[in-house]
């Protein structure tokens, strides 16, 4: 079972009033990627098995990262239309049941019809013309067992970009994305870093073993005079050295020996007592940074951020398959001045690891701020949080009158030194859907292709990618 679940909603799908599931019987799935945007449309067919009509709620799982646009019911011969409704938290959870079969079609328009794909999570078919590209399952349909993964690796060097579109309201939307180019310094200062493994039962198979494969390799990437320590956790937590210690040749040799054995044999996941648990290791007075990798759920999220934040530890995180807490690992590495990846088992996810955790030794983007050519109404984020080398800015402006020139990302980093690029607004370039009910969200980051490609998974599927985020509760 894959889930994402927040402690006040833990189902989703269509079931009766008084909890009864009702069979769905197919799923079909047709996405439109346009230059920065994705627009899926997901159709679900269920049966009411019943001699009689019911009373029904559909419950659509909704990433944090996205926005829903509506909502169509057909019943019989009659079709409704459902309200967009804001929600201030959103969470995932998703039920997959294996025996359920989808379908899927993918068209491609823009900038990206020149991109490389790759789907690591199914076998599918690419079909390329002068303006489109599709993509489709080569088996036509498969079975609802796992995430489907789209990796998209734009050729360009330059992916500075600047889309303007008038809105029905009569103003303009533009979409400032920015991929920061900082250079690092000669000389980085040694770090203090406890590396965090979920050992829980459900981290069983490939997924521990990359983790132990991705821990090797970042022992190999430590300098010495660096200090680090291992933790692992499930119902309980294990900490490998009482205290920081540095990367010599001896201690990296006892955690190579302890990496051998570590398997995904410790029960639960209490992710909030391991972390208590790390924060509390005593290290040099130095900055401490923590590494963390975890596919579970997470139920006293506020509580551990607050932790975290108070700590003074930067998290970096690693959210493992479809069924971690995504809110939560974005969350905790924002709030800390860290960062998050996404891994799958099915692609190369120790290499994925190893490229997140070398964001530890990379200058951070402290302060950001985003100069327009003329004054906007509007921004979201309010407040761009940090930024590292490689990672992907989308920002969003609202005007009055249609934008023209130049645009600038001006940047400080956390020793004072400046760096800015800019970009030429584009005005011939479709959005291809408005932002009328935008509201004020921390905008979730990607990186580029040379770190972490865009991601597609069923559970964000009828959705498009944009900084607003939204659950519906739907009666029937």
């Amino acid at each position: 079972m894959h889930m994402y679940t927040t402690e006040s909603e833990s189902r989703t799908g269509l079931y009766s009033n008084n909890n009864i599931d009702i069979p769905l019987q197919s799923v079909n799935v047709k996405a439109a990627f346009s230059n920065l945007f994705c627009e899926t449309t997901l159709t679900q067919t269920y049966l009411n098995s019943e001699k009689k009509p019911i009373e029904a709620i559909y419950t659509f799982p909704l990433s944090p990262r996205a926005v829903l646009l509506g909502l169509e019911v057909t019943i019989g011969e009659r079709k409704l239309q459902g309200l967009i409704v804001e929600k201030n938290s959103v969470e995932e959870q998703y039920d997959i049941m294996s025996e359920n079969r989808f379908q899927l079609e993918m068209k491609i328009t823009g900038t990206l019809t020149q991109a490389e794909f790759a789907c690591p999570s199914h076998n599918i078919t690419i079909s390329k013309s002068d303006k489109e590209t599709t993509i489709q399952l080569a088996t036509g349909e498969a079975c609802m067992d796992r995430d489907f993964i789209i990796n998209i690796c734009q050729p360009q060097d330059n992916k500075d970009s600047i889309l303007v579109e008038h809105i029905s309201n009569g103003g303009y939307t533009a979409l400032a994305s920015f991929v920061p180019r900082i250079i690092s310094p000669e000389q980085i200062p040694q770090k203090s870093i406890k590396i965090v493994v979920d050992c829980s039962g459900s981290m069983n198979g490939d997924s521990i073993t990359q983790a132990r494969q991705a821990i090797s390799d970042i022992l190999s990437q430590l300098r010495p005079d660096d200090f680090f320590n291992l933790i692992t956790f499930g119902n309980s937590s294990k900490t490998l050295f009482k205290q920081q210690v540095q990367a010599n040749k001896t201690n990296l040799t006892t955690v190579r020996r302890t990496l051998r054995s570590i398997e995904a044999d410790m029960g639960g996941t209490d992710i909030q007592q391991a972390l208590e648990t790390t924060i509390q290791i005593p290290g040099p007075s130095i900055p401490q940074d923590i590494l963390l990798i975890t596919d579970g759920e997470v139920w006293e999220s506020d509580e551990i951020i607050k932790t975290a934040r108070k700590s003074r530890h930067r998290f970096f995180t690693v959210g493992v398959g479809s069924s971690v807490s995504e809110n939560f690992v974005r969350q905790l590495a924002d709030e800390t001045g860290g960062a998050c990846e996404l891994v799958a088992p099915r692609e190369q996810m120790s290499d994925k690891i190893v490229r997140h955790f070398e964001r530890i030794y990379l200058p951070r983007v402290q302060k950001a701020t985003i100069n327009w050519p003329i004054s906007p109404v509007k921004n979201i984020p309010l407040k761009i949080g940090s930024l590292y080398d490689g990672d992907t800015l989308h920002a969003f402006a609202f005007f009055d009158e249609m934008p023209q020139g130049t645009t600038t990302l001006e940047m400080t980093l956390t020793n004072g030194q400046t760096f800015s690029q800019s970009a030429t607004i584009d005005t011939q370039a479709n959005l291809i859907w408005m932002l009328d009910f935008a509201v004020d969200k921390p905008l979730s980051k990607s990186t580029n292709c040379n770190s972490k490609p865009p991601r597609l998974n069923l559970s964000e599927s009828a959705i498009n990618f944009t900084p607003s985020a939204f659950a519906k509760i739907w009666k029937l």
